[in-house]
């Protein structure tokens, strides 16, 4: 049943065809037994017989159909639906179930099985974030892996940097279709017109497991951890596969849903990667409900010369306009976590817990796949407690040790004066502008003019004292 439902039924006749297939079967059963065992007259035969008969053939041959409005959008948070959308596509396929695409508006939302993946409107700027944080920390171009195709804007993205070649492993085929075919607008069309790209059908994990290659980066962009099997790309042995296939200074990215988790959970999923990798860092996205786990073998250290560099390339200048930046410096803004202050936060587990310093979710062990669900049903908004925790260790400045090769004291302030703007300290932002002289001052000094624009709209706050706030 398992194995000729699975692999030719369902694939062929879709899950509507085939469970009203499944209804006339046991239909036939129920007459057969009800003939061999009861038995009936001649009368109460042809009766049978023809209720039968009757009832398989509306099974098979009534034209009914899913109303996947019913479907969609229920699957994790219990709603019903997206009211008002229109389903503009919807297909089944084994690998991940019902794929569709529904449009409120200019809004086209992509959904696996009613669950969120991906849009073209209000989480394009997290989609993008998904290439361009890791890349803060590359100098080489060589090879690129991303797990989990999603709108395809990740893809483009990444796309817009000199790789040689771009692994896709995408797990749902019709993805893939709903990719090419509803969302050209976030992904430019590359799934047909750049030749660097490589598109592979295949769970991700299996796609490393079969693979030889290495690279230099590594991208993950599933659904949330909480949904069923997801966490096995969270588990101790997956970090280990990305680890083995990752170049010296390779760098993985993985998205961490801030949103319907528990923080203890949050914790358990960062302590995991932090047992594999020497060096882990967590971003926290403009919209705080998402996170960005950054990881590598190398120190993860970022080259002044080369994000200067690729900041100017024109095609990642206009990835960043579209998120309101000048260049790639405020991203360093939404650092959370990072050497000392990841160390000091993943301590608090056993605190928290009681578990031991080193637990993690592993295969055997499965830890987030049956603890990370109990995030959905909590009668309040993980974000604002995370965020709360995170920010406890977050530091007021960022680490010496984090940017190399700066020219000269005055293109760090400028850089400390994108990151405080960032985060919303104006003040600071203000007073680090102020400081920047020679070839940076022209820079500095349009900063200052936006900046103090802000200000003058912004209610009065208590004066402070910010003499040393850029050392």
């Amino acid at each position: 049943g398992s194995l000729v439902t699975g692999f030719f039924v369902l694939p062929r006749f879709g899950s509507s065809m085939t469970l009203r297939a499944c209804a006339a079967l046991n239909v036939g059963l129920a007459l057969a037994f009800a003939l061999s065992l009861c038995s009936p007259t001649r009368k109460q035969k042809a009766t049978y017989v023809l209720a039968g008969l009757v009832l398989a053939a509306l099974f098979i041959a009534l034209p009914m159909q899913w109303d996947v409005r019913h479907v969609t959008g229920s699957y994790a948070y219990f709603n019903e639906g997206w009211p008002g959308a229109q389903v503009v596509y919807a297909k089944e396929d084994v690998q991940g179930g019902l794929t569709s695409v529904v449009q409120a508006g200019a809004t086209r939302t992509l959904l696996s099985n009613g669950k969120f993946q991906g849009d073209n409107t209000n989480e394009r700027s997290t989609q993008a974030r998904f290439a361009l944080i890791p890349s803060l920390f590359m100098n080489k171009w060589d090879r690129a892996l991303i797990i989990g195709l999603g709108t395809g804007h990740v893809l483009s993205t990444a796309a817009k940097f000199p790789f040689q070649r771009i692994d896709v492993a995408e797990l749902a085929p019709h993805v893939v279709e709903a990719a090419r075919l509803w969302f050209q607008d976030v992904n430019g069309g590359i799934l047909d017109s750049d030749p660097r790209l490589h598109v592979s059908v295949a769970d991700g994990r299996n796609f490393l497991l079969l693979s030889r290659d290495k690279y230099d980066m590594i991208t993950v962009e599933i659904t949330s951890l909480w949904i069923s099997g997801e966490a096995d790309l969270y588990n101790e042995e997956f970090y280990q596969l990305c680890k083995s296939h990752l170049t010296e200074h390779g760098v993985l990215q993985q998205w961490v849903a801030l949103h319907h988790l528990r923080t203890q959970d949050l914790l358990i999923a960062l302590n995991t990667a932090a047992q594999v990798f020497p060096h882990v860092a967590l971003f926290q996205g403009e919209n705080q409900g998402h996170a960005f786990l950054i990881a590598s073998s190398a120190p993860l250290e970022i080259d002044y010369q080369v994000v200067a560099e690729y900041g100017a390339n024109p095609k990642v200048r206009e990835e960043l306009n579209a998120l309101g930046m000048r260049d790639a410096w405020p991203l360093l803004g939404e650092v959370v976590l990072h050497g000392s202050g990841f160390r000091d936060a993943i301590a608090s587990l056993h605190e928290m817990t009681g578990l031991r310093k080193d637990f993690a979710s592993t295969d055997f062990h499965p830890y987030l796949e049956y603890h990370a669900p109990k995030g959905v049903v909590l009668p309040y908004d993980t974000v604002v407690p995370n965020t709360l925790f995170l920010r406890k260790f977050r530091p007021d400045s960022l680490s010496p040790d984090l940017i190399k090769n700066v020219p000269s004291e005055n293109e760090r302030k400028l850089v400390l004066g994108y990151v405080a703007e960032k985060r919303g300290n104006l003040a600071r932002a203000q007073t680090c502008f102020e400081q920047v002289e020679g070839t940076s001052k022209a820079e500095a000094q349009s900063a200052l003019e936006r900046i103090t624009q802000e200000l003058s709209s912004a209610q009065s706050q208590p004066a402070r004292d910010m003499t040393d706030t850029c050392k």
